[in-house]
């Protein structure tokens, strides 16, 4: 061994090696600053130190035979070695690096804004991205007049962040909120934060607590590891205010992100007060408002109603005020407010700006210009994935299913952990009936934490669409186990109890669901169940008044708007239990609040209850309103509603030739999942009526067999029992009739008196049992 080491030393080995070892240390250096200098991959760096070490064999190969003192010559033996080591690292680094870019971390886009103007963008790559998420930070100072800072703080640093296309920064403070009573955020214990950013993709997140010293606000924070749960850097920061630190606070994250220096040079990096408010009284109200925006609809109004008082520039304040004023059925109001943002745009960062136009035109009934901005938001930012999401949502609710699934699948593409795009994309698939694509879909979602219930939920609901009830009973069992704390799986347990006739078990899980809510928002979910499931039973004056309180408490949470479209359902079972008048009084209320084209929603709840009391007349004038409603807003996806109500408009006049293809265009352009509430919505679906007409028409066999693909998935569903028991009555099938219409009434054993369907139900069985 010492003969051997001896020789490494006569022929240079160590020598030669070191040196090229520290030659290669100095280009890894050199590499390193060019590409921070010169904003380049990542995998520049990393394809550096692979063919570094790759090709060190071959240094020693030739170290060992040349490096003695003295002439040699070339041999047969460096040839191979040095061939092989050179073929077999050109093979690895192949592998490694093909299809990688080793160029530019950024990207020149060249696209035309709405006004034609040419606009050219340099945007990061998608492996240049890094995505963290920031939580509430702790009020370690003791002062409970500081404790706004704990959701206020993060949120502005998301806000500074967002300047910077190379980070992506998410700070959704309300699901904080959830379950607490108290005016700041929940407390997250360590471990369920790092969860909860692994499932929103981010790499890394931040966790932080804040005290007042003598020079100001001091902030401690930590970049957390999300894969390991370590520390990646823990920082102390001071500045003499709160928006001075997360200036402060902004630069240091991008640094320990290793975002490239070049580039952060080279960004405009405007101080977040900039950005907000220098006003002190305008910063806290605003802060408020967009902490209670998804809560409590009324105190986030107010709050930023104050924030726009005190700074009449404060255009971010102005932009959220838009979007609770529309919630609040104050369409000129929030046309006010989007026009106060757009003319203080210059202290929102683009894509804000993008987002504000998008809603500015949507609100201005405008869905096209709003639709030419989100496309140009993708023509200039290629690789964010938000800009997609944000056409797909568009493009969905026009009713363009083919474009929406294009840009939800490209949102993935560019961010494979983007959860809220595979939900989307699955629910775009499920509605339209594709649903092997849509169970790939939710599957892709399950990949990624196998430990999370939402899945699991959304494959119990696409299994109850396709009539599957064991498979769905079985995944609502699981997302149960998965998480115990959930009262969605139990009314997920109930739906399908109902649907399949199983009441006593329908009504044990909704009062097991009544006792588990322990939050506003699962109260608000079993009230609806309830008043479905009252409604269902034929008791839709009981439904009524569960309803009511569901109208008391969306509105609360998303704005008068939202209350009034719920109270024209109340109307609808009102109508339904022969109530005509307290629904006629619902309806003045409407109609004294929802101004054009708002006022659509009248026409179509109007249309609704005439269905309900049987006027033909009544229900066609409300049509009209209702196209007008959907064409102010781009709203293609409801076409199929006017095709609905023009065809019950027909067959109560005792038109029913030209209603069943109006019938049957309804049918083919509503959503799959559209079927198990358009029966609670209008006491019927267009397939269970276009086989009434059909039945009307003498047409029994094609009656029949349109009636049979609702009643698989609706087996215990009285209104299509009732239908079918028709359609065998008419076909001289007694036996087949009389078993229909039982199971129908049996739904309807506590039917209430006035309920009509009910009544026509027990007719029928008489005249059967004669």
């Amino acid at each position: 061994m010492a003969d051997f080491g001896r020789e490494l030393l006569r022929r240079r080995v160590p020598q030669i090696v070191g040196a090229y070892l520290a030659g290669g240390w100095i280009l890894l250096e050199f590499t390193d600053w060019a590409v921070n200098r010169y904003v380049l991959s990542a995998h520049v760096t990393d394809f550096v130190v692979a063919s570094w070490l790759l090709l060190l064999p071959a240094v020693a190969i030739l170290a060992w035979n040349h490096g003695s003192p003295g002439r040699d010559r070339w041999s047969r033996a460096d040839t191979i070695g040095v061939g092989l080591n050179l073929v077999l690292a050109g093979a690895i680094l192949f592998s490694l690096f093909q299809g990688q870019n080793l160029g530019a971390a950024t990207s020149t886009v060249i696209a035309q804004d709405e006004e034609g103007k040419e606009v050219v963008r340099q945007v990061p790559l998608p492996e240049s991205r890094h995505r963290i998420a920031l939580f509430s930070f702790t009020n370690a100072s003791g002062d409970p007049e500081l404790d706004w800072l704990q959701y206020a703080l993060p949120k502005a640093i998301q806000i500074d962040l967002a300047q910077d296309p190379f980070v992506v920064a998410l700070a959704d403070i309300w699901l904080e909120k959830q379950g607490s009573t108290a005016d700041q955020p929940l407390v997250l214990p360590l471990a369920r934060r790092k969860e909860i950013a692994g499932q929103v993709g981010a790499e890394a997140f931040v966790t932080g607590s804040f005290d007042r010293v003598s020079e100001g606000i001091e902030l401690r924070l930590t970049l957390m590891d999300t894969e390991r749960g370590r520390p990646v850097a823990e920082r102390i920061i001071g500045a003499p205010s709160a928006l001075g630190v997360v200036d402060a606070a902004s630069i240091q994250l991008r640094r320990d992100l290793e975002v490239p220096t070049g580039h952060v040079e080279a960004t405009p990096d405007l101080p977040v007060e900039e950005m907000l408010s220098a006003n002190p009284e305008a910063l806290k109200p605003f802060f408020v408002g967009t902490f209670y925006r998804a809560i409590d609809a009324s105190r986030s109004r107010t709050a930023l109603e104050q924030a726009v008082e005190s700074d009449s520039t404060f255009a971010r304040a102005h932009a959220i005020l838009g979007e609770m004023r529309f919630g609040a059925n104050d369409l000129d109001g929030a046309l006010d407010a989007f026009e106060a943002a757009i003319r203080h745009e210059y202290r929102l960062e683009e894509a804000t700006r993008f987002a504000l136009k998008t809603q500015y035109f949507y609100a201005g009934r405008q869905p096209d210009r709003a639709l030419s901005v989100a496309r140009l938001r993708t023509e200039l930012y290629p690789h964010d994935p938000e800009a997609f999401a944000m056409l797909a949502r568009l493009l969905r609710v026009q009713g363009d299913t083919e474009g929406s699934l294009e840009a939800y699948s490209r949102t993935i593409e560019l961010d494979p952990t983007n959860r809220q795009a595979l939900l989307a994309r699955g629910d775009l698939l499920r509605d339209d009936g594709l649903f092997e694509p849509a169970e790939a879909s939710y599957r892709a979602l399950q990949a990624l934490d196998p430990t999370d219930a939402v899945p699991n939920l959304r494959l119990a609901d696409l299994a109850l669409v396709r009539g599957r009830f064991a498979a769905a009973r079985a995944e609502y069992e699981r997302a149960r186990i998965l998480d115990p704390s959930r009262i969605l799986p139990v009314l997920g347990l109930a739906s399908v109890a109902t649907i399949s006739g199983q009441f006593e078990e329908a009504e044990r899980h909704l009062d097991d669901a009544g006792v588990e809510a322990d939050s506003e928002s699962e109260r608000l979910q079993v009230l609806d169940a309830r008043q479905r499931y009252l409604d269902f039973r034929g008791r839709p004056g009981e439904a009524a008044g569960f309803a009511r309180q569901v109208a008391a408490m969306r509105g609360r949470s998303g704005g008068r708007l939202e209350e009034l479209q719920s109270l024209g359902h109340v109307a609808v079972l009102r109508a339904r239990a022969g109530d005509e008048a307290a629904a006629a009084r619902i309806l003045d209320t409407l109609r004294a609040e929802l101004r054009p084209p708002l006022d659509g929603l009248v026409d179509l709840f109007d249309a609704q209850v005439h269905r309900e009391t049987g006027s033909a007349e009544g229900l066609t004038a409300g049509i009209e309103g209702l196209e007008s409603l959907i064409a102010s807003f781009g709203l293609g996806g409801s076409d199929w509603l006017g095709e609905m109500l023009e065809a019950e408009a027909l067959r109560m006049a005792g038109d029913c030739e030209a209603a069943v293809p109006r019938y049957r265009e309804a049918g083919e352009g509503m959503q799959e999942t559209a079927l198990f509430y358009t029966i609670r919505e209008f006491g019927v679906d267009p397939v269970t009526a276009e086989a009434s007409c059909l039945r009307e028409l003498g047409r029994i066999d094609e009656a029949r067999d349109r009636l049979q693909g609702v009643q698989a998935r609706l087996p215990a569903e009285p209104t299509v029992l009732l239908e079918r028991a028709r359609i065998e009555s008419a076909a001289a099938r007694p036996d087949a009739a009389r078993e229909a219409v039982d199971e129908a009434l049996l739904a309807w054993s506590e039917a209430e008196p006035g309920y009509r369907p009910a009544a026509e139900a027990r007719e029928l069985r008489g005249r059967l049992y004669d």
